[in-house]
């Protein structure tokens, strides 16, 4: 992990039963490990399905192989896991997201060009989690 700032930050989102991934422009390797050992915590820790959302909206230079693995052996495989989001615009994102897709056997992964679409897509997964509930 970097000494710095991590190069991957995970949070819960603030108002929905989700978390957060966001990746910096630049990744350090140790940070991707230690984001998704991070995000197994908080699926532990998690009462009722968590959305996980993956922000690659930075457009970041990550070793593609290394992160499918560690989404598919880590958050993928867990009970706790709800949906499962990506935002990012560019190209190597829709690859990421097409990827993860086709690779998980649970759930479809959604792609979102952007947070704001994201965002509305999980508040609608919550109005109707709330009308089920």
């Amino acid at each position: 992990m970097s000494v710095l700032e991590p190069t991957v930050i995970v949070e819960p989102l603030e108002g929905y039963n989700a978390v957060r991934m966001a990746w910096q422009r630049r990744v350090d390797v140790g940070d991707i490990e230690a984001a998704f050992r991070e995000v197994l915590r908080l699926l532990d820790d998690a009462e009722a399905p968590v959305h996980f959302v993956i922000d690659i909206a930075s457009n970041p230079s990550f070793p593609l192989l290394t992160t499918i693995q560690g989404v598919l052996s880590g958050p993928f495989a867990h009970p706790a896991l709800g949906e499962c989001l990506v935002i990012g615009a560019s190209d190597m994102a829709h690859v990421f997201a097409r990827t993860l897709d086709r690779m998980s056997v649970r759930k479809p992964v959604r792609w979102f060009a952007s947070a704001e679409y994201a965002l509305d897509y999980l508040r609608h997964l919550q109005y109707r989690e709330t009308l089920a509930g």
